[in-house]
C-alpha cells in the first residue's frame, strides 16, 4: 500500500512541475514583451548603432548585418542537441526574420505567430511579434 502512495505521488508532482514549466514559458514570453515595450526608444538606438556582436544588459546579441536584424538571446535551457533557446529581436521592416540568419528557415502561421520545423530532424522555431518592429522567439536545436 505504501509503494501505491509514492507512486502517485511521484506522479502528482511531475504533473505539477508540467504545469509549472507550461506557465513559466508564457511567462517569460510576456516578461519580454513588457520589457520591449517599456524599454523601445534604448533597443531601438541600440540595434541602429550595433555593428558587431556584442552584449546588452547581460543579454548575448547577435548582428545580421545582411537583415539589419538584432537577436536578444534572454535564456536557454537543455543540454547538447536538446537545448531550447528565446529571446527576441530587431526587425527593421517588421516582418519575422529567420533566426540566426538562417536564409532557408522559412515560417507558417501558427497561433499568434509563425512557426519553422526542419523537414528531415527535429528542430523548430516560433517567433511572435511583440510591438512594431519588435519579434519574441523560441527556438529548439
Amino acid at each position: 500500500m505504501r509503494r501505491k502512495k509514492q507512486v502517485w505521488a511521484a506522479a502528482i508532482l511531475c504533473a505539477l512541475l508540467v504545469c509549472a514549466g507550461l506557465l513559466a514559458w508564457g511567462d517569460r514570453r510576456e516578461r519580454t514583451a513588457r520589457y520591449v515595450q517599456q524599454n523601445r526608444a534604448e533597443l531601438e538606438a541600440f540595434a541602429a548603432e550595433l555593428t558587431a556582436d556584442g552584449t546588452y544588459n547581460g543579454w548575448t546579441v547577435s548582428y545580421w548585418p545582411e537583415l539589419g536584424m538584432a537577436e536578444f538571446e534572454t535564456g536557454a535551457s537543455g543540454l547538447g542537441s536538446s537545448t531550447s533557446y528565446w529571446g527576441f529581436y530587431y526587425s527593421p521592416e517588421d516582418v519575422p526574420l529567420p533566426l540566426m540568419g538562417t536564409a532557408e528557415m522559412r515560417y507558417t502561421p501558427s497561433g499568434s505567430g509563425w512557426r519553422w520545423e526542419e523537414p528531415e530532424g527535429d528542430n523548430w522555431a516560433y517567433t511572435q511579434r511583440l510591438a512594431e518592429s519588435w519579434y519574441w522567439y523560441e527556438m529548439h536545436f
